[in-house]
């Protein structure tokens, strides 16, 4: 990629994550997302009133409601979940038609 079309493509990744961010916020339903080390990444009001904790809290460290002594088996779970959900959209794609540009 050339560096213009990093600088546009760093742009448009930007854009979208401040929607989202911004959508999630101004959701009603809890929303948090976490890496998969298990480190929260994105805890939204909803997520503040429902479960306790603030943002300020959680954005940063591992998930709060999941107990110490179950840590491992958490991100055995999320690391499963996120390798099949991987398998799936790429089979997905996969097997999708194949469609050509028009001349």
């Amino acid at each position: 990629l050339t560096l213009r079309r990093q600088v546009q493509l760093g742009r448009v990744v930007e854009e979208r994550t401040q929607s989202l961010q911004s959508l999630g916020e101004a959701s009603s339903v809890p929303i948090v997302a976490m890496d998969l080390d298990g480190m929260v990444r994105l805890w939204n009001q909803a997520a503040e009133r429902t479960f306790g904790w603030t943002s300020e809290e959680t954005i940063g460290r591992f998930l709060p409601i999941v107990p110490r002594e179950r840590r491992e088996e958490a991100l055995r779970l999320m690391r499963r979940v996120a390798s099949s959900f991987a398998r799936a959209v790429t089979d997905a794609v996969m097997e999708s038609p194949v469609r050509s540009r028009p001349p």
